[in-house]
């Protein structure tokens, strides 16, 4: 079985050097007729790994109503998109959520699991519910319909796995974990979140690395806040066989400056860095530029190569001419 690794900050595919030449292709977003015409032409511009979202609201419409193989519609047909793709030589890079974000209604979620179940949306701090209705990540009963979400999705995807001869390579853990707190500039306020941070307080007084300003142990509370939810996202999906190493994507980027990169939403830029140094073999990384320091001051490393997209290792460069096949 075919196996992918990270050393030296690159990708080996079977202990060859391997680089993802990477495209988007949203099945969901046209006629399954296209299918082959519009991976071909990704085939042909060079790409070897095709990458889409699965989104949850599209694949159950209805609580407990899963459409995996497009017989409420030919476009929720997933099953043979991937097939399709694994036929025409292409790999595949899955992100099924459970938010996807991507422009859809609720970021991906399904409208009924927010309707049916208001007492997972996060509230500000008057009790209101947040501005974008975004849930909080940790309640139970959003996390058991994850599970459930993910139980249906690797059911009919396991087959498609690496590891089981398809062409499903990579999958991504959830899609910008947080950008809904920093583009409304609210985090989640409810009351059983703030005893959170009281008790996080209190188990690290006298312990504040970052600094004592309210501002900053908050920001050290939700960078941990939110790796126990990527952790359970993990634990998730090596439950179900999903293929590693798992990728988790870095928002709040000024523009493609890697100058900027972070400056715009350092925690996000934490909360990621802490998950490496909890479970280093999880998540692939890519070098990112000293003056990043800044937000990593206590880190033990020395180097701060420890950044993870869903674009390859650029460190990986130099070595672009072994993989190529032209």
């Amino acid at each position: 079985m075919p196996r992918l690794d990270i050393n030296d900050q690159a990708f080996e595919l079977d202990n060859h050097p391997l680089f993802f030449y990477g495209g988007e292709v949203h099945y969901f977003r046209m006629d399954p007729s296209q299918w082959r015409d519009r991976l071909a032409t990704v085939k042909g511009l060079g790409i070897n790994v095709v990458s889409t979202y699965i989104p949850w609201l599209w694949h159950e419409p209805e609580p407990g109503l899963f459409d995996f193989t497009g017989h409420t519609d030919p476009r929720r047909n997933v099953v043979d998109f991937i097939a399709l793709a694994g036929q025409l030589g292409l790999m595949v890079f899955v992100r099924p959520g459970p938010y996807v974000m991507s422009e859809l209604r609720q970021e991906g979620l399904p409208d009924w699991l927010l309707d049916l179940h208001p007492e997972i949306i996060a509230l500000d701090s008057q009790g209101r519910p947040h501005p974008t209705r975004m849930v909080t990540y940790l309640h139970p009963t959003f996390l058991s319909f994850v599970d459930r979400w993910y139980a249906a999705v690797s059911e009919v995807l396991a087959p498609y796995f690496s590891h089981n001869g398809g062409p499903i390579i990579l999958s991504q853990l959830d899609n910008e974990v947080g950008m809904l707190h920093w583009v409304t500039m609210m985090p989640d306020q409810r009351p059983d979140i703030e005893k959170q941070y009281q008790d996080f307080l209190a188990n690290t007084a006298g312990s504040a690395p970052y600094g004592h300003s309210d501002y900053l142990q908050r920001g050290v509370f939700w960078r941990e806040y939110r790796a126990q939810y990527l952790a359970h996202l993990s634990g998730q999906s090596q439950r179900h066989g999903w293929p590693s190493p798992y990728i988790i994507n870095v928002h709040g980027f000024r523009d493609y400056s890697i100058y900027s990169r972070g400056n715009d939403y350092p925690i996000g830029l934490s909360t990621i860095t802490f998950m490496i140094w909890l479970w280093p073999s999880l998540i692939p990384q890519q070098p990112m530029h000293p003056m990043l320091r800044y937000s990593l001051q206590n880190s033990s490393r020395d180097d701060f190569k420890t950044v993870p997209t869903s674009t390859p290792p650029t460190s990986i460069w130099p070595r672009v001419s072994a993989c190529r096949t032209d």
